[in-house]
């Protein structure tokens, strides 16, 4: 049947294939119900175009649970892609990414990928997208991406990437709508009743009208019953070859359908002469996946166990790597024998192509019919499970896998694996945010490692035992399982193992412990991880590097691993390394006073779903932190963000936020809240052996009069400042290159060191800091205080009267309203109801919060350069 009411898309696809001729190119996203016509539109798009350009065709598979990659192994398979099946099964996602990106920006003629089907995409081919999608402005190439948006909900695993991908420029968003009246009245043959029934009935839906009309009956009651009237007119032998074309989703080769069916040629032909089959390259196929699910349905489930099986025999025999497919047959032939054999080898070979999500799906279908497993083979599955969820950030699920695993492991009473299963445990109570529970799996773990003889088992069950303890900060334990980890790593000679146990040890120690030695120790991972072409490890290390130097405020290690691994996140579309990456940049600039450069950075890293934790919370906690040390409103809030993104989240990660909690009060006035504050995440912090989050929570503590001396193994510069060594606190400060802590030491000193923090605060931007300081010094009864910038008074955003400010200006000095009224020359109950007026325009609920509100809002300076409280 003639294409219809479609030349409005075909022609933007047109001017855009022109465009990305001229070098623009674009991805379009096409969408529309089932049977709207999206395949037809791009089918008929490619037989348009066919001459000027390479237009390459790639599916998606509704299997049980989708190939990964699938649409890009098509697209390989086509000689024009320049190049091979074998290259796009076996390469790295990346690599086949990037040798994507280079066939279409080199190609002498302009290529068009279209990928079909998205809604059924494995993890995998969405990354594709996301990846192409970032870049396909810059190259002379155009993407059409086919999905049904009716399926594509808002849990949808193509819901986020389709957000993502349509705000850029370079892509288009399309639909392909209904057909109207007139144009089902031309396909009726200019029957406008028998058009108005059909239009009425399918509500303009192409693959409905076309299967209506082409049946011959009025009006069937359903599609089901258009489809079945067309296959109602075949021979046995074309039947047969339609039922097991409907057990293969998509497509199915030509000489595969025929020796399952048992029929000649001559069968296929007839089901395609029909209209039932289309025959494209070697393959039948339905016209639509409507049809195929028709003829499925009505198949008997006898008939279609049959099909399955013989389905498998073949595959077995001609395609035994189609893991996914070989899966996909044996459940649906209800053979759980074979299925629970493939389903685990698919497993992994999707983590392998980065589709961890189908992984997770083909472990969790195999357990569910664990009754055709032996136990070992169970509990290494519920080992794998755990292992996929945890990259998937499925934290709880995980946990139940390994508990599973655990208990399996028991049973079976080999020590050497449930040792390496506890290991795993003790990760899953951590990650799931069960700190107080981790010790019983992992003390257990190591006591049984002792008694065992070295392995290379025994080595990773001492790595995950020394990550665990790193994670939570407890130094011994960690050093001495990554040590033994280490030495039996090198002995047994496995330097993949040596080079992460060495990151073990290496992060343990730049967190905890003697932080330049980690640094060459993390360098020297880094280094085997090239040598042996282990490119995980290189990648950890510098992760750990980056991150693990920023806590240990070493910054320029920090910053120059943190650029490396923001450059590869960026070059592998690793959105959670970037985000981490990105997150610790801004903290680290925070930390160096450079306010600006912080809040631009930790803006980058909003929460996402898909992009993990640790970025969001790191990010918004250095932005919640700069706004305190400037003053700037909502400084609260966004701290509060910070920790709601995972209340539960390791202590590293939420000390830093609450502490920017207490700074806030103590900033405010309100020291006797900090205890308050700080209770949530103290516990944690005395419980860990964290020299930096112990020194912080110390100095807080010690502001509030909660804490007299500092907690044993705080950070020396923290820990200074609270023995009341000022100058010693300031020293360390400045050499590590933090200026507001430096500041914040002389702040504690004598009338030079007060001046110099005074200037350092202002300099840096940090009003209410310096409000607090100058408001201090004049209670000591210092004069000639150093200026700090004119007042901008002027622009008011807060609409006060010039009393108002007036009034506003000795609240930043510190006055009482007795003082106030004394100075204006009012009764004191009108300096009261002056003071109500302000805190009611700067929206504060107490003096506080008005003074560093007003600051921040630079109404009036920081105080430093006003009169004394006194005269």
């Amino acid at each position: 049947m003639p294409l219809l009411e479609r030349e409005g898309l075909l022609d933007e696809l047109g001017t855009r294939l022109r465009a990305a001729v001229g070098g623009r190119g674009s991805l379009v996203l096409l969408g529309a119900e089932a049977g709207a016509g999206k395949t037809a539109v791009v089918t008929e798009f490619g037989h348009r175009h066919g001459q000027r350009a390479h237009v390459l065709f790639g599916g998606c598979d509704p299997l049980t649970t989708p190939r990964p990659l699938s649409p890009l192994v098509d697209i390989a398979v086509d000689p024009r892609s320049h190049l091979s099946a074998t290259f796009a099964a076996s390469a790295e996602p990346y690599e086949l990414f990037t040798a994507i990106q280079r066939r279409m920006a080199d190609s002498d003629v302009p290529l068009v990928l279209v990928i079909e089907d998205v809604h059924w995409a494995d993890e995998g081919t969405l990354d594709f997208l996301r990846f192409i999608g970032r870049r396909i402005a810059g190259l002379p190439s155009l993407v059409v991406a086919t999905y049904r948006d009716d399926e594509v909900g808002p849990r949808h695993p193509a819901r986020p990437v389709i957000g993502e991908l349509t705000a850029r420029p370079s892509v288009r968003l399309l639909s392909v709508p209904p057909l109207s009246l007139e144009a089902v009245t031309e396909l009726a043959g200019g029957d406008a009743a028998r058009a108005a029934r059909v239009h009425r009935a399918t509500d303009g839906n192409a693959f409905y009208v076309t299967e209506v009309l082409a049946s011959g009956e009025e009006v069937p009651r359903t599609v089901r019953e258009a489809v079945l009237a067309r296959a109602a007119r075949l021979g046995d032998s074309a039947r047969r070859v339609v039922e097991v074309v409907a057990t293969a989703p998509r497509s199915l080769e030509l000489t595969v359908a025929l020796e399952v069916a048992q029929a000649e040629p001559s069968a296929a032909d007839e089901a395609v002469a029909a209209g039932v089959l289309l025959a494209e390259r070697g393959h039948l196929r339905f016209r639509h996946e409507l049809a195929r699910g028709a003829i499925e349905a009505v198949t008997p489930l006898g008939r279609q166990f049959a099909w399955h099986r013989a389905m498998v025999d073949l595959l077995q025999r001609s395609q035994p790597d189609d893991l996914a497919r070989l899966a996909h047959h044996a459940a649906r032939a209800h053979a759980w024998d074979l299925f629970v054999r493939f389903a685990p080898l698919a497993a992994r070979q999707a983590a392998e192509r980065g589709a961890h999500r189908e992984a997770a799906q083909f472990l969790r279908l195999a357990l569910e019919r664990e009754q055709h497993l032996d136990r070992p083979t169970a509990a290494a599955l519920w080992a794998e499970l755990a292992y996929e969820l945890h990259v998937l950030d499925l934290h709880a699920e995980a946990l139940t896998a390994s508990e599973r695993a655990v208990g399996l492991r028991r049973e079976l009473g080999d020590p050497e694996e449930l040792a390496l299963a506890l290991g795993q445990l003790g990760h899953a109570r951590f990650r799931a945010g069960l700190d107080d529970q981790v010790a019983g799996p992992i003390g257990e773990c190591l006591k049984l490692l002792r008694d065992l003889p070295d392995s290379l088992a025994k080595a990773r069950a001492y790595d995950q035992a020394a990550m665990v303890s790193m994670l939570q900060r407890h130094y011994r334990p960690a050093v001495a399982a990554a040590e033994a980890a280490l030495e039996m790593a090198r002995r047994l000679g496995d330097a993949r193992l040596e080079g992460r146990t060495m990151i073990m040890l290496g992060t343990t120690e730049i967190v905890m412990g003697d932080a330049r030695r980690a640094v060459g120790l993390l360098r020297e991972a880094h280094g085997i991880g090239e040598r042996v072409g282990a490119p995980d490890v290189s990648r950890l290390a510098t992760w750990m590097l980056g991150s693990g130097a920023g806590e240990a405020r070493l910054y320029d290690e920090a910053e120059e691993a943190l650029a490396a691994m923001v450059a590869s996140a960026s070059d592998t579309d690793d959105d959670s390394a970037l985000a981490y990456g990105v997150a610790w940049r801004a903290r680290v600039a925070f930390e160096r006073g450079a306010y600006d450069e912080a809040v631009r950075l930790a803006d980058r890293v909003p929460p996402r779903p898909g992009h993990g934790i640790i970025g969001p919370i790191t990010a918004l906690g250095a932005k919640g932190r700069t706004m305190v040390r400037r003053g700037e409103a909502g400084a609260e809030e966004v701290l509060r963000q910070a920790l709601a993104v995972s209340p539960r989240a390791a202590m590293q990660y939420l000390w830093s936020p609450y502490c920017g909690l207490a700074e806030l009060a103590w900033l405010e006035g309100r020291e006797a809240e900090i205890p308050e504050l700080l209770a949530p995440v103290m516990p944690q912090v005395t419980d860990a052996d964290s020299p930096w989050a112990r020194g912080e929570v110390s100095l807080w503590s010690w502001q509030a009069g909660a804490m007299a001396e500092p907690l044993p193994g705080s950070a020396e510069p923290f820990a200074a400042l609270v023995r009341g060594d000022w100058r010693r606190s300031a020293r360390l400060w400045g050499e590590i290159g933090c200026p507001y802590e430096r500041a914040f030491a002389l702040a504690h000193g004598d009338e030079d060191a007060m001046r110099e923090a005074l200037v350092e605060f202002r300099r840096l931007g940090a009003a209410p800091a310096a409000a607090r300081l100058a408001a201090r010094m004049r209670q000591l009864g210092l004069s000639h205080l150093p200026r700090g910038p004119r007042r901008v008074t002027r622009r008011n955003p807060a609409q006060l009267t010039p009393r108002q400010v007036e009034v506003l200006e000795l609240m930043v000095a510190g006055l009482t309203n007795a003082e106030i009224a004394q100075r204006l020359d009012i009764t004191e109950k009108t300096a009261e109801h002056h003071v109500s007026a302000v805190l009611a325009k700067l929206g504060a609920p107490n003096r506080a919060r008005a003074v560093a509100t007003a600051v921040g809002l630079g109404l009036v300076p920081g105080g430093e350069d006003l009169p004394p409280a006194s005269s």
